[in-house]
C-alpha cells in the first residue's frame, strides 16, 4: 500500500512523549540540483548525525508507533520488499540508489501535510514535530542533519527561529543547475517514477491526472520554453536572495562549499 492510501495516524497517542525532545539542527542549504543530495549522503554515512530517511517520509504517521513497539526493522524490511515489487532501484533521474535508509528532504513531509515545502510560521509546528520524531527514534546525543533545497531562499527564517542552528551552504554553477532541473522535470513527467510517487503526494496527484500532467508537460516543453523561464526565474530569485541574506551571516557559524 502506498502513502497515497488512507491511513490511520498511529503516532497520535505518542505525540505527548515528544514534549521534552530537543534537537540541534544542522541545515544543508543550496538550490535544487546543486549537490545537496551528495553532500547529505556523504555526511550521513559518517553515522555522526540523525537524518531524515525515505522511511520517515513514507511512514511518517507511524514512526513513533513502530519505534516504541520495536517493529521498525520489520517495517523497513516491508518497505524494502515494496521497493523491489515496484522495481525501484534508483531515483532514475540521477541514478541515486534508493533504499528505505536513503537520506531525504523534510520538505516532502511539509508538502504531504498540505503546507508549503519550506519552513514558515504556518508549518513550524509540523516541522518541529517531524524533527522531534527523528531525534526521539535516533541517537539522543547526535545533532540532527537536515537537507531541504526549498528552504534555501528562506533561510533567514531558519536562522531567526533556530539561533543555535548551524548552516552548510553549497553552490553549483547556475547554468548546470538549471539544465539539471529541466532534465529532472522532463524525466518524471515523461514516465511514472514510482519512488517519487511514494514520497510525494503532489507528484502522485499531478501524474495521475491527465489534465494536470498535460498542463505541466506543455509548460516544460521546449516549444514554449515556459518551464525554462520559470526555472530561470527561480534560480535567479534564490541566488539573489542568498547573496543579499548571506551578508547578514558575517560572524555566524557558516560553512560554504562550491562544486
Amino acid at each position: 500500500m502506498s502513502n497515497q492510501a488512507l491511513s490511520i495516524n498511529l503516532d497520535q497517542p505518542y505525540i505527548p512523549q515528544l514534549t521534552e525532545v530537543d534537537f540541534k539542527p544542522i541545515f544543508i542549504l543550496g538550490d535544487h540540483r546543486s549537490g545537496t543530495t551528495l553532500l547529505y549522503q556523504l555526511l550521513a554515512s559518517s553515522d555522526c548525525f540523525n537524518v531524515f530517511k525515505a522511511y520517515h517520509i513514507i511512514k511518517y504517521d507511524e514512526i513513533l508507533h513502530n519505534h516504541i513497539h520495536r517493529i521498525e526493522s520489520v517495517k523497513l524490511n516491508e518497505l524494502e520488499a515494496q521497493f523491489k515489487q515496484l522495481g525501484i532501484s534508483d531515483r532514475e533521474f540521477d541514478l541515486v540508489q534508493v533504499s528505505p535508509e536513503l537520506p531525504e528532504e523534510y520538505g516532502f513531509i511539509l508538502r504531504n501535510t498540505g503546507h508549503e515545502p519550506y519552513v514558515n510560521p504556518s508549518n513550524l509546528a509540523i516541522f518541529a514535530e517531524a524533527c522531534q520524531k527523528v531525534q526521539f527514534t535516533g541517537d539522543a546525543d547526535k545533532s540532527l542533519l537536515l537537507k531541504n533545497p526549498w528552504c534555501y531562499p528562506h533561510f533567514e527564517y531558519l536562522r531567526q527561529t533556530f539561533p543555535n542552528a548551524r548552516f552548510i551552504f553549497i553552490h553549483r554553477n547556475p547554468v548546470q543547475v538549471i539544465n539539471s532541473k529541466l532534465k529532472v522535470v522532463d524525466t518524471v513527467l515523461s514516465r511514472w517514477n514510482p519512488y517519487t510517487g511514494l514520497i510525494s503526494k503532489r507528484y502522485h496527484k499531478i501524474f495521475k491526472s491527465p489534465t494536470n500532467r498535460l498542463l505541466y508537460r506543455v509548460m516544460y516543453s521546449k516549444r514554449f520554453n515556459l518551464g525554462l523561464r520559470k526555472v530561470l526565474h527561480q534560480s535567479m530569485e534564490s541566488t539573489t536572495y542568498f547573496l543579499g541574506a548571506y551578508k547578514k551571516f558575517i560572524g555566524a557559524a557558516v560553512h560554504f562549499y562550491s562544486v
